[in-house]
């Protein structure tokens, strides 16, 4: 079986998407258990996971987090700060609150080596009316068909290898699919033709 690298990631030729797709869940699970993180989180509000790992299709080592507090100050964010590095689970710490944030509030993205990869766990604090609006529009990922799920995958794969621009959200991904029947890597690209020209008018 032939090894394909694409990035820090590995893909193998002729490999079932959705049994590789379980094999990083399964991983992102033992992080999460050997992290501890959930209770660790839990000292600074509510606890949400998010992302490829809630929706089961997981093809790399990320893994997404809400905690959600009435009043996820700067102040809360320096203690949750100090928490993550006494623990000494993590290699590294990165902290940003830019009002640019999305969504807008502290975010932290923590970073360990764990079975042979180099996971990356995003953190975000928002308060329970961000968290109210964000959840139920991110409802329908996480009901799809076979065939939705193989063509999702085989979408990221295709994002990783350079034949979709590298910074295609993946929210674009499930929307084109799941919401759009989008089906198949060239109507993909035209889709994101016309999303990039509804949310930018000027460009021909």
């Amino acid at each position: 079986m032939e090894l394909k690298a694409f990035g820090p990631f590995c893909y193998y030729g002729e490999v079932n998407l959705v049994e590789e797709s379980k094999r990083w869940h399964d991983n992102a699970t033992a992080l999460i258990k050997s992290s501890n993180l959930v209770t660790l989180l839990k000292q600074f509000g509510e606890v949400s996971l998010t992302g490829s790992y809630v929706y089961n299709l997981m093809l790399d080592s990320d893994i997404d987090f809400f905690v959600s507090n009435e009043n996820p100050t700067r102040k809360l964010a320096d203690d949750m700060a100090a928490e993550l590095i006494h623990d000494g689970y993590w290699n590294s710490i990165m902290f940003c609150d830019w009002p640019t944030n999305v969504p807008k509030g502290p975010y932290f993205c923590v970073k360990r080596d764990f079975r042979g990869h180099r996971w990356k766990i995003d953190i975000m604090m928002v308060t329970p009316g961000q968290l109210a609006e964000l959840l139920p529009s991110r409802e329908i990922y996480s009901h799809y068909s076979d065939v939705q799920k193989e063509q999702i995958l085989e979408m990221k794969v295709a994002r990783r290898k350079g034949l979709l621009p590298r910074d295609t959200e993946t929210a674009l991904i499930y929307d084109a699919v799941l919401k759009n029947n989008v089906q198949g890597i060239d109507n993909l690209k035209q889709y994101l033709k016309k999303q990039n020209k509804t949310r930018n008018p000027a460009i021909s």
